[in-house]
Parts: structure tokens; sequence; C-alpha cells
């Protein structure tokens, strides 16, 4: 959830940002939801449907504003090839049911930070990814140093753990650098 938008079924616009890939991919297929679709959103303030309106790529025209004591829900989603985004894709419903009243604003698009509007990446983790490949050196490393001395049995059971340790510090660091949307 965009955090300058209204919750869904609030009055006003709801803008959410979701995965195309990573991570199941829950926006996925967020191109082919078909004109006139129900999308069912369950918050605490209840349950409320909305109808789909149209699908916009980046750069289109985005739809009217909407009228005093209405809802609308846009979804937003990279556009693409898995893992290689070529765009923005994003869905607008229009809430059915009867739009709750929304709270006071705590923030404005302006206010957001890069990492948060669409394809944003997040780099202030970067120090940790650097920390695991460091490990993953020191480690092949003292491996090289070791295996010589007491055979690639004892050095095997032993360094195991360290690269698997490493690789998966590693490979969660990367996949954090990914754009938002993916």
């Amino acid at each position: 959830h965009r955090r300058d938008t209204v919750l869904p079924g609030q009055q006003g616009v709801s803008v959410i940002l979701g995965r195309a890939a990573a991570y199941g991919g829950p926006f996925g297929a967020l191109q082919s939801v078909p004109l006139g679709a129900q999308i069912i959103v369950t918050t605490g303030q209840g349950r409320q449907v909305f109808t789909s309106t149209g699908i916009r790529y980046a750069g289109e025209n985005t739809p009217p504003p909407v009228q005093s004591g209405q809802s609308r829900l846009t979804l937003v989603s990279a556009r693409g090839l898995p893992y290689m985004p070529s765009g923005v894709v994003s869905l607008d419903a229009d809430l059915t049911t009867a739009a709750q009243p929304s709270g006071a604003r705590a923030t404005s698009y302006a206010a957001l930070p890069d990492a948060a509007r669409p394809m944003g990446v997040d780099t202030s983790t970067l120090w940790a990814l650097v920390f695991a490949l460091q490990l993953l050196i020191a480690a092949e490393l003292a491996l090289l140093w070791v295996l010589p001395r007491v055979g690639w049995r004892k050095a095997w059971v032993a360094f195991t753990p360290v690269f698997v340790l490493g690789g998966l510090w590693a490979s969660v660091q990367l996949t954090l650098l990914l754009p938002n949307l993916l």
C-alpha cells in the first residue's frame, strides 16, 4: 500500500504496488484481468467490492479524479518478462459498495522516498551484501589454506555450512536490491 494514499475502500484513491514475478508474483497476471471483474478487498473497516474499469500503462492518462464520497483502487505492477520489466502497468477499479470515511493524510507523494515509488530500489542494506561477499571470499581463502593440511573430506565437513550460510545471506541481500514491482 502506497502510504500517501487512503486505505482501500475509503473515500479517495488507494494505490497498491505488487510484485509481478518475485515472491510468488501476486500481481503477475494483472494485465489479463478482464474489464468488469470483481476485486474483493477486506480491511479493518470491512469487505469492499471493486469492479475493474481498465488497464493503463506508464505514460497514459490517469482516469478522472473520484467524486466526493467515491473510492477507486489502483493496482500497480511491472510489465514485461519475469525479472526483466519493460515498464509499469496499472489496473483501475471503482468501488461498488459504500465508501468508508478516510482518516487524515500522513504524507504526500512528494514526500515518498524513491524506494516507495513504482520500480523503486532500496539500497539501504547494500552494506550487508558487501559483508556477505567478504565472508564468502574469506571462507574461500581459509579453505584454500586448510585443504592441503587436513584433506578434502574434513575441509568439506567444516566449510560447507559456512558457504551455505554465506550464499544464503548474499542471495537474500541481492533479492532486496530488486525493484519493488518485480
